[in-house]
């Protein structure tokens, strides 16, 4: 199964982050806790709970297709991801708090993709190819209530909720660039926070909503982890201009932790691998959380954020 990523041309080779330690050895990042993420351990890509301390797995699904991009809710007793089947890819949840947990498809179109919970957790916003277009749409967390954000002939992915509830950001993928775009969470008021000759995607807020870790690609190199204030400024990059032993050609997905002190993102090794590293929002200290030989991806933390 090929990497879903927002654009496989955007995978060049470039330095990356930092050495990572040995699978399961103590790290200054190691507080207690889990996250969730998309794993190849069973053939397909399926959701996993996993240490972020000792790497022990928790399989949370073992469908026959993948399930990929999972987000954890605001109350952390649920997970909104993407079903990607043969016959397109669907928007599902998934209770952690059911003794036999099933996925339920929350939508049938099987044009849709890249979910967000609302900070209250009673509204979902995703992509959707339905209209012919690349959309935002938003519907309650039973499915129920499609309403589309975006204008018409739009072209806007991974969308991400802003803390307060006031604001959805996104990307916008229109050439020559992409950039990041805030709109009102009506849908409203659309406008850029990056801009020039670098693509910057796959935005996430910090808890506070001060902050936006972001995915940067340069004219000279592939995807690195970025941060810039939530108006667009102080931007720098966070992740990608180290050179470690065990190098990374490309890190994209970040995602803060609750209390906003550390950030799981992906990463493509050299040799092809996709594994999940964690670092602190300095940049300065780096590991790959323990997943044995298996691939890991898309990862976020297993806590409530409210």
């Amino acid at each position: 199964m090929k990497l879903s990523i927002l654009s496989t041309a955007l995978l060049l080779s470039i330095p990356s982050c930092g050495q990572a330690p040995e699978e399961g050895a103590p790290s200054p990042l190691d507080p207690p806790g889990s996250v969730v993420l998309a794993s190849d351990r069973g053939g397909t890509w399926d959701l996993y709970q996993v240490s972020r301390e000792s790497g022990r797995a928790t399989a949370l699904t073992s469908e026959p297709h993948d399930e990929v991009r999972p987000e954890v809710s605001p109350e952390g007793d649920r997970i909104v991801f993407e079903e990607q089947t043969e016959s397109g890819s669907f928007i599902a949840t998934l209770s952690l708090l059911a003794r036999e947990p099933l996925p339920v498809r929350l939508t049938e179109t099987g044009l849709d993709s890249e979910p967000s919970w609302s900070p209250d957790g009673e509204r979902i916003v995703f992509v959707s190819g339905r209209d012919g277009d690349v959309a935002l749409f938003v519907m309650s967390a039973d499915g129920s209530g499609v309403q589309r954000l975006s204008p018409a002939n739009a072209a806007n992915r991974t969308p991400r909720w802003s803390p307060s509830g006031e604001k959805i950001l996104y990307t916008s993928i229109r050439e020559p660039r992409a950039r990041l775009c805030v709109m009102n969470a009506v849908g409203s008021a659309s406008a850029p926070l990056t801009q020039g000759s670098d693509d910057c995607t796959l935005g996430s807020w910090s808890p506070d909503g001060l902050w936006i870790a972001f995915t940067l690609t340069t004219a000279r190199s592939a995807q690195s982890i970025a941060l810039m204030r939530a108006d667009g400024t102080e931007r720098r990059r966070l992740i990608g201009n180290q050179e470690p032993e065990d190098r990374n050609i490309s890190s994209w997905g970040p995602r803060f932790s609750a209390n906003g002190r550390h950030i799981v993102f992906s990463s493509l090794q050299e040799g092809g691998q996709v594994q999940v590293y964690e670092t602190d929002l300095e940049g300065s200290e780096v590991r790959r959380l323990p997943s044995g030989t298996s691939q890991s991806r898309e990862a976020d933390y297993l806590e409530p954020s409210r």
